[in-house]
């Protein structure tokens, strides 16, 4: 009876111990004898983040003794052969080894949110293991839409990222390639022909390497540097080197991809993963790319999981509608149902970008290609097509483009050529990809065959007038003026009364102000979702869905909290207020914004400019409409 008891028993404590031990292993990858150095070595070498690290450490190898522990007592009681003596001192042991593992494991729990906080609170950054929650402002957070950053991939605080994902940074102005790829030599500035590269001229089958001095690339616990493999001796780099990240870029020199030679991340893990731009970074006129408030550069976290991402993008919706008739200045947008490489589907025809072609049929049955540009937004999910044919101006004086009068068109999205592990397509890409390099899953049937199988086209056609009916903003807005205690996170929400263009939707059109200085910005970006008549999000969304209208959504860094106290309170990390307790956000939505058929936002009706409303917290945001 005692043995069949301490079986049962030594079963539930050995599933126990398996899973500690799991645990423990996955903890000794990052934690271990060969990682103590990394682990205590710290660039910043502040003393409370070495202190919390050394525990944490030695928690761990704790944990391996109290396991062992645990499973000597289960021995004992295996080998008691009934004698009760042995019988109660390995229960003794069992007791005090499980309740040593519970207290470990609490200690290590808190250790682990005490170092987090620490390093949010330091570096500006997300904590090792993520963002702490609480807003993050550092000098490198606002770039992203006050400063030169537009968006990027995977986002701030991403989770769940793919290991075979690609990290895109899209600019605000064209950006100097030297400064982003090593041994790029510009050479003429008029003359893109005679660029080289490590002394060998450019050509479309060359291969740039990162220029990680400049764009740095490594896992977030591990930090920039390692340890030095002697005292005195330069600190070993942690961060991706030239030749491991493969650079690419659109003609704009805007976007750029960065593609990491080897997958990112564990196949047993989640890592967390920084990407850090430097304040050498320059734009193409050779000047600063990051200055004022903005200086340090910009950084952010997000966390690659153990998954590699095999699901071939789709269209999810477009505009115009397949076989309809419309007025001749309306723009091509493409919706994907997620995020592209935007080097596969943004360019200028005349650029020789031919990875989306656009056709167009005239009376008499000839079909002649429409040039034009393809722009990227809405967080690299919708592209729009502009053709370089001019047609008139809008109501602010700005330019309209239209498509041939009275002509059938056909718009063709094409298919990768597929590489040998499918969905992943071949390089150099002939066709549109998402992320991670999977080609179009043009016919929907979740497979990617490529071209011209998977390539997706539609049909539709237009006549000779043209929209100049300007959009207007729809009541209510999100937050509402005088709303009280809106969430800190709330993304803002501004509902337009047509279809719109959603790469209108930038940081420099639509913009997120406040009372505050510079340096607090809180970072944001745009985003755009279609929606049916009511305002409303079709989910799921029916295939060839086209939607009514478009509302702008603002995503951003926690608004800052306001502060009742008699005395100006610290609220940014390197400096405080000093001059205002109550912080207001002003989001401001410009003429600069358009419709589908690239008519301004124009004597615009919303709520009047400073009216404003509350968040959680006493904090103030105001509508202003310019």
């Amino acid at each position: 009876m005692q043995v069949r008891k301490a079986l049962k028993i030594l079963a539930c404590l050995a599933v126990l111990a398996a899973s500690l031990l799991f645990v423990q292993i996955a903890l000794a990858q990052n934690f271990g004898l060969n990682e103590v150095g990394n682990e205590i070595a710290l660039v910043e070498g502040d003393p409370r983040v070495i202190a919390a690290r050394i525990v944490r450490v030695a928690l761990g190898f704790l944990g391996v003794v109290a396991l062992g522990i645990v499973l000597y007592g289960g021995f004992v009681w295996m080998t008691s052969g009934g004698n009760e003596e042995k019988i109660s001192t390995a229960k003794k042991i069992l007791t005090n080894g499980l309740i040593g593992l519970v207290i470990i494991l609490m200690a290590f729990g808190i250790t682990q949110y005490v170092l987090n906080t620490l390093m949010a609170a330091l570096t500006g950054a997300g904590g090792e293991g993520g963002p702490s929650g609480r807003p993050l402002f550092s000098r490198t957070e606002g770039s992203l839409g006050n400063g030169i950053v537009e968006s990027h991939y995977p986002p701030r605080g991403g989770t769940g990222i793919a290991r075979n994902t690609k990290i895109i940074i899209t600019f605000k102005e064209p950006m100097a390639l030297d400064s982003i790829i090593e041994g790029y030599d510009i050479h003429d500035p008029a003359n893109p022909g005679d660029d080289t590269l490590g002394g060998v001229l450019v050509t479309s089958a060359t291969i740039f390497p990162l220029k990680s001095e400049n764009i740095r690339i490594y896992q977030s616990l591990q930090g920039e540097y390692g340890t030095p493999p002697t005292p005195g001796a330069p600190q070993p780099p942690n961060f991706l080197q030239p030749s491991a990240v493969n650079v690419t870029f659109t003609d704009d020199h805007q976007n750029f991809v960065f593609d990491p030679v080897e997958y990112l991340g564990s196949p047993t893990e989640n890592i967390w993963y920084t990407t850090s731009l430097k304040p050498e970074i320059k734009k193409a006129d050779g000047s600063d790319a990051f200055t004022d408030a903005f200086s340090d550069g910009y950084a952010w976290d997000f966390e690659v999981s153990t998954i590699v991402d095999v699901t071939p993008p789709k269209v999810e919706s477009v505009i115009p509608g397949r076989d309809t008739t419309n007025a001749r200045n309306i723009l091509v947008q493409v919706n994907f149902n997620e995020a592209m490489d935007p080097t596969t589907v943004a360019g200028k025809t005349t650029r020789g970008f031919n990875k989306i072609e656009v056709l167009a049929t005239n009376s008499a049955g000839i079909a002649t290609p429409v040039a034009g540009t393809w722009a990227i937004g809405n967080q690299y999910k919708t592209i729009e097509f502009t053709t370089d044919l001019l047609c008139g101006t809008n109501s602010c004086g700005g330019d309209v483009f239209c498509l041939p009068s009275d002509a059938g068109v056909r718009v063709t999205v094409k298919a990768a050529e597929l590489g040998t592990t499918p969905p992943e397509a071949e390089m150099p890409y002939t066709g549109a990809t998402d992320v991670v390099g999977n080609s179009l899953d043009g016919n929907r049937n979740g497979e990617a065959d490529g071209p011209t199988a998977d390539n997706y086209l539609w049909n539709f056609r237009t006549n000779d007038e043209i929209d100049l009916i300007p959009p207007r903003i729809e009541l209510p807005l999100v937050p509402g003026a005088g709303e009280s205690d809106v969430p800190l996170d709330a993304p803002v929400e501004i509902q337009f009364s047509k279809q719109m263009s959603v790469t209108s939707f930038s940081s420099e059109n639509i913009i997120l102000d406040d009372n505050e200085r510079a340096a607090c910005a809180v970072w944001f970006t745009l985003g755009g979702e279609g929606t049916n008549a009511d305002g409303t999000i079709p989910s799921p969304k029916p295939p060839d869905w086209t939607p009514v209208k478009h509302k702008a959504i603002i995503y951003h860094g926690d608004f800052i909290e306001s502060t009742e106290a008699p005395t100006p309170a610290p609220i940014c990390a390197d400096e405080a207020v000093v001059d205002e307790q109550l912080v207001r956000y002003f989001p401001r939505a410009t003429h600069r914004i358009k419709d589908i058929y690239q008519n301004c936002f124009y004597e615009p009706v919303g709520p009047a400019g400073g009216t404003s409303c509350t968040v959680a917290g006493g904090a103030g945001c105001t509508w202003d409409i310019e």
